[in-house]
């Protein structure tokens, strides 16, 4: 770094002035008082005549500046003299080497000196690259720059006009741009069983309080449109407060305690802007939506690029389940099925059960209503061979085809049904499903960040324990018993089967109503479990895997070793295991899988996965999720643990 102006003058005086006080000490030393004292007042001269330059630099600078102007091309510094906005002249090195009058008042100030910059008012700013605005004190300049050479040195003429008005009142027009929020009550007729309905009256007006009050501290306008559902009208800066706030009102609500217990209740939110109020509602509502999809008991920000930001969603999903609207969703979808030239259904990537089982179910249910129908299935990759071979072997066997097959039948008003997941990129095929004229999906898992495609018809219930779940359900709707098969009603209860854990996570009164329905229908509980048996060598491996893992904030941490064939199902089966461990109540365990590391996740469902697998650009639902990550596995086990730091503080 070159020293410049003062600052150098400061050392050299500083070293001149310590040398010669040390000189004066050193004749006092050897009997010459008079001589010290005359030394001593010399010095003292000194410092006053350089305090006093000092204290002149700035108007003795601003005068060689003008002395500078004389000697340039006289033509070029009466322009420039004659302008009424701030210009200045910097050399190769950035310093200003001449200024107006303007430019020393508006811009540099009492900072102008010998080693002022023009990065002390650009920044990091760059004109050469284009017009930038820079704020300078309270005011705001666009800079415009013009490179010229001179005796053989390059300097930049930099010309400031003032943009203060202009500036603040985009400010003011960005703060005030209207955002509309939606705020729906979770679970306020389930909340609590030992409450009288008198008593929910009291439960509502208390949180519709607490709903007005933090409208309230944020400017906003609230208005009921339902028993259980709010909407508020409000600007940008107000919903800013709100992020900073991390909408506590969301916390406030769940941690709300009626006679001595938590009520019970919690809120979900859908906030967006829009350039009108009307289109504001309309994105809100769909932010809403996300929100409920990812389970409620959280906030969805809409954000400028389309994608979503959340807030809360710590505790147990809070959807309302509807048997009418469900029979409304069956016959939609049956409708668009009876639409369609012909049926094409793939699930995830790495199909399991409850994927390739929804899979067929969709096309039998396709094929009934007179369409034909393919669940198209990669052998290869599959972790379901064992439900690949037992549809072969029976009377499904038509239905699953190849992908070559199936792109090459693609035509006018096909459709293509995703199953199992929301994000058509981990779908097994993805150019599939995107060749196809009309799309559909079908999942369970809670709705991830992102943008979604508004000519995909989604079906969504992340209240169902399974993909085959719904499926289920939509069959029981608009087919005849005589058309559901017993290998049919065994596929499709593979697939709860899988994602319950045989019925012990994520089961409730919807799921044994489905395994019920399928039961009936001819599936055989044994001949079904059967279907998830492992080689000795799979269990071994396994065990190994469990033995390996480590504790961590109630959570295991276990990894595949390396060059492991199904590793990715190995993987799986031991997070399976791990939730089993005593005081576990999360496991994730790592895998590498074609150059990266992936990570399977469980919950038993008070630690919510796919927060932690969202953190890390992945995800899933509340008790079961996954992430990929570009990284080496002493690199991604860092991440993870990181990841779990952060989610135990924010439950806090």
């Amino acid at each position: 770094m070159k020293l410049r102006g003062y600052r150098y003058d400061g050392l050299v005086f500083a070293a001149a002035l310590f040398a010669a006080l040390g000189f004066a000490a050193y004749t006092a030393l050897s009997g010459s008082y008079k001589l010290a004292l005359s030394e001593c007042a010399a010095v003292f001269i000194v410092v006053v005549i350089f305090l006093v330059r000092a204290l002149t630099a700035r108007r003795r600078y601003r005068r060689m500046l003008q002395i500078a102007a004389k000697k340039a091309d006289h033509t070029d510094t009466k322009v420039l003299e004659s302008f009424t906005y701030p210009v200045c002249i910097a050399d190769e090195d950035s310093l200003v080497t001449w200024c107006n009058k303007a430019f020393a008042d508006e811009v540099a100030g009492d900072e102008l000196n010998q080693s002022y910059t023009v990065r002390k008012f650009l920044g990091s700013a760059d004109p050469e690259k284009g017009d930038v605005c820079v704020p300078v004190g309270d005011k705001y300049f666009n800079v415009y720059s013009f490179p010229f050479h001179r005796d053989g040195k390059n300097y930049t003429v930099y010309e400031l006009t003032d943009n203060t008005r202009l500036k603040k009142t985009e400010e003011k027009f960005i703060k005030t741009r209207p955002y509309s929020i939606i705020i729906d009550v979770d679970n306020i007729d389930n909340s609590r069983s030992d409450i009288k309905d008198s008593e929910k009256s009291a439960i509502i007006s208390r949180v519709e309080a607490m709903i007005d009050d933090w409208s309230e501290k944020f400017s906003s306008s609230v208005r009921r449109i339902s028993d259980d559902r709010y909407s508020l009208i409000t600007e940008k800066e107000n919903v800013d407060a709100m992020v900073a706030d991390r909408f506590s009102i969301i916390e406030n609500v769940r941690n709300f305690v009626y006679k001595d217990r938590n009520a019970g209740v919690t809120l979900s939110i859908g906030v967006a802007p829009g350039e009108t109020i009307m289109l504001a509602e309309k994105a809100a509502r769909k932010a809403f939506d996300i929100a409920i999809g990812r389970g409620g008991d959280q906030a969805a920000l809409l954000m400028p690029d389309g994608s979503y930001t959340f807030f809360g969603g710590v505790s147990s999903s809070a959807e309302k389940y509807s048997k009418t609207q469900t029979r409304v969703l069956a016959g939609n979808l049956a409708a668009e099925l009876k639409s369609s030239g012909q049926v094409f259904v793939m699930g995830h990537a790495f199909s399991d059960f409850d994927s390739l089982g929804g899979a067929l179910g969709v096309a039998v249910m396709a094929r009934s209503l007179g369409v034909p129908a393919y669940a198209v299935v990669n052998k290869e990759t599959t972790l379901a061979l064992s439900l690949v071979e037992f549809a072969e072997s029976g009377e499904l066997s038509d239905i699953l085809i190849p992908f070559e097959k199936a792109v090459r039948s693609v035509g006018k008003k096909s459709l293509a049904v995703l199953v199992d997941t929301h994000i058509p990129s981990m779908s097994d095929y993805p150019e599939l499903f995107e060749k196809c004229e009309k799309r559909v999906i079908i999942d369970h898992h809670r709705l991830a960040a992102g943008k979604y495609d508004s000519d995909i018809k989604i079906y969504h219930s992340p209240t169902a324990s399974s993909a085959c779940e719904m499926i289920t359900e939509f069959i029981s709707y608009t087919l005849d018993d005589s058309k559901v098969s017993a290998s049919l009603a065994q596929a499709l209860l593979s697939g709860i089967m899988l994602d319950t854990k045989n019925f012990v996570i994520r089961s409730g009164a919807r799921t044994f109503s489905a395994a019920a329905y399928l039961k009936e229908r001819g599936a055989n509980l044994v001949e079904t479990k059967k279907l998830f048996n492992a080689s000795f060598d799979d269990i071994k491996l396994k065990n190994s895997v469990v033995d390996s893992a480590e504790f961590y904030k109630n959570c295991a941490v276990a990894c595949v070793p390396d060059n492991v064939p199904d590793n990715r199902l190995i993987a799986a089966k031991a997070a399976d295991d791990l939730l089993g461990v005593s005081g576990v109540k999360a496991s994730f365990v790592l895998y590498e899988t074609r150059g990266a590391v992936s990570v399977s996740a469980r919950s038993l469902g008070e630690i919510n996965v796919q927060l932690i697998m969202e953190a890390l650009g992945g995800g899933g639902h509340r008790t079961m999720a996954a992430t990929r990550l570009e990284n080496t596995k002493q690199e991604a086990e860092k991440m993870l643990y990181e990841a779990i730091d952060k989610m135990t503080e924010s439950e806090r």
